[in-house]
């Protein structure tokens, strides 16, 4: 089975997700820390990250490894061949999108519609059949 690792630290959207991807017969874990994402990618080798890229401590602090860190943690791995997708709701001036981009991830503004995450999970990491 392909599995999923979702980085997201809005527990709710991220159960969601999880919910409807295990729905379509994929392996799914999630952690709101990305120190954790680093670790569970390396140990759990997924073929598929879907990461928030500003991670929350609190409402008012950032983790100090978020997404981006992540996603750059993966593009530079013997594992490169793992798929991405970046999503956030950053203001845009940050041009976080387009960083995660550069590292070759899919990206997508929040809030993005499940119906469109399924179908770029779908088109990057067929079920298995």
């Amino acid at each position: 089975m392909q599995k999923i690792l979702i980085l997201e630290d809005d527990f709710d959207l991220a159960m969601f997700w999880k919910s409807e991807l295990e729905e379509l017969g994929y392996i799914v874990v999630h952690t709101r820390s990305g120190e954790e994402a680093i670790r569970l990618f390396t140990d759990e080798q997924p073929n598929l990250v879907i990461s928030d890229i500003l991670i929350r401590k609190t409402e008012q602090e950032l983790e100090r490894i978020g997404g981006l860190t992540l996603l750059s943690t993966i593009a530079l791995s013997p594992n490169a061949n793992c798929g991405m997708i970046a999503i956030s709701g950053a203001h845009p001036s940050l041009n976080v999108l387009q960083h995660a981009s550069s590292y070759g991830a899919r990206t997508f503004v929040k809030p993005v519609a499940v119906s469109e995450l399924l179908e770029a999970v779908k088109e990057m990491l067929p079920a298995d059949d």
